[in-house]
């Protein structure tokens, strides 16, 4: 298989499509698929978070400025058979049904708390599950990318919004009195809390697989981490947050790493996908020695390098993409 037609399985895989599948060589199984959506509020209310890749390499986010049109197909599946096109879009529509029905069980979740939590009285909370419904009723293939591989840009922000939070605190602050707004902001606070130590807790706990950390070391790491962790939800781009979230709807464990989506989502438009996947691979290597170099004065020297090698084997299922993609180029 030629490097844009795993170009295009891999931006599949990103956004949670059933590309993955079903662009393999002729005679494959085709019986896996991925899935996953994210957040709400208002597209313009939410500021640009780009990727890592795109705020450190300009030539990279020139690339990504240049997105093609909703009806442009996917660089490498637009010689694809009239029945294979079928396919992926049966399977892309597929995947937003059962993306939507996911996320909605989450949201009766999460209103059942927030009438708990605020006091919402019934026109409050109709408000509330009128507004999530809304905007989960705007899910559908072209959400996610469509045949085109990439997102509505601002379906994908009203996603991220929804399911960040901010839009629901944007839609159902106004509406609240000054006691509800004040618990509002408490469990905002909480939920933000709880993600930045469940992703410290998540690389604490890798990194004490490989490495024996003594008690002060460990609880100086866990520091570094929740400093990180906080900073990198941060700098969280939409379609990063929304792939993630996607796949932990849909009950997807898969060892994506730290790259953020977004970068990698727009692999298979560049004119050289090679050089693209290189950079890549190169962002990735800036990333492992920052994090090594952020725990240099916590770790000893032998320590680093376990936990540098350790890095290195990280990000698995982006790791094996790239990899797939590069091999298959002279084929």
């Amino acid at each position: 298989m030629n490097a844009k037609v795993w170009a295009a399985a891999f931006a599949g895989l990103v956004v949670g499509m059933g590309i993955g599948w079903v662009a393999k060589p002729s005679g494959a199984a085709t019986t896996e698929t991925t899935a996953g959506p994210v957040e709400v509020a208002d597209a313009a209310s939410r500021p640009h978070r780009p990727a890592a890749a795109e705020r450190d390499d300009p030539s990279l986010a020139a690339k990504i400025a240049e997105r093609p049109s909703e009806t442009e197909s996917i660089r490498g599946l637009e010689d694809l058979d009239p029945e294979m096109r079928r396919q992926i879009e049966e399977a892309q529509e597929k995947q937003a049904q059962l993306m939507k029905r996911g996320l909605q069980s989450k949201f009766d979740l999460r209103i059942a708390r927030l009438v708990e939590s605020l006091g919402l009285d019934a026109g409050q909370e109709k408000l509330l599950r009128d507004y999530v419904e809304n905007r989960l009723e705007g899910i559908d293939a072209s959400t996610l990318g469509g045949m085109s591989g990439m997102p509505d840009e601002e379906k994908l922000a009203e996603l991220a919004a929804l399911l960040r939070g901010d839009g629901i605190v944007d839609e159902l602050s106004p509406h609240l009195n000054d006691e509800q707004r004040d618990s509002l902001d408490a469990v905002t606070e909480r939920e933000r809390r709880n993600s930045v130590e469940a992703r410290a807790l998540k690389q604490l706990s890798r990194l004490q697989g490989t490495l024996d950390l003594d008690e002060t070391q460990r609880d100086e790491v866990y520091g570094v981490l929740m400093e990180d962790a906080d900073s990198w939800l941060d700098r969280q781009s939409d379609a990063d947050f929304v792939m993630r979230e996607m796949m932990s709807t849909m009950g997807v464990e898969m060892e994506l790493g730290d790259m953020d989506m977004s970068a990698m989502m727009e692999m298979h438009h560049a004119d050289d996908p090679a050089e693209v996947m290189q950079q890549m691979r190169e962002e990735m290597a800036r990333q492992r020695e920052a994090k090594v170099e952020r725990l240099s004065g916590i770790l000893d020297e032998d320590q680093l390098d376990r936990y540098r090698q350790s890095l290195e084997n990280q990000g698995g299922m982006m790791n094996m993409m790239i990899d797939a993609a590069e091999t298959g180029e002279g084929e």
